[in-house]
């Protein structure tokens, strides 16, 4: 449509194309540019909706893993020495021992 008017603009002067064409021409042109813009506009507001969900999800999702990822910390039990586990006391996972012995094991290294 743009080079429709852009093309018919020189004509206006010689007299081949009336004014009234001529703005009906940049009307068209201006009407279908702000329906683009419009379009446009709708777009960025819808994607910047679903983003902001998204970037929340995400943000609870975040927070879980810290919160999980603390619990695992508390879970994991670490030997003072290094060696080999003989007997092990308890199996049952998530289960709470109070104040037992864990396992029984050989250490590996030589105390000094």
């Amino acid at each position: 449509m743009q080079e429709e008017l852009d093309l018919n603009r020189p004509l206006l002067a010689s007299g081949d194309v009336s004014r009234t064409e001529l703005i009906r021409l940049e009307r068209q042109v201006a009407e279908i540019t702000a329906e683009i813009t419009n379009a446009r506009t709708a777009f960025f507001r819808e994607v910047q909706g679903e983003l902001s969900e998204v970037q929340s999800e995400l943000s609870s999702v975040m927070q879980q893993m810290r919160q999980r990822n603390n619990v695992l910390e508390q879970t994991i039990l670490y030997a003072p020495l290094r060696g080999i586990v003989k007997n092990l006391e308890v199996t049952t996972i998530g289960s709470f021992v109070p104040a037992a012995r864990l396992w029984r094991s050989s250490p590996s290294e030589t105390i000094c």
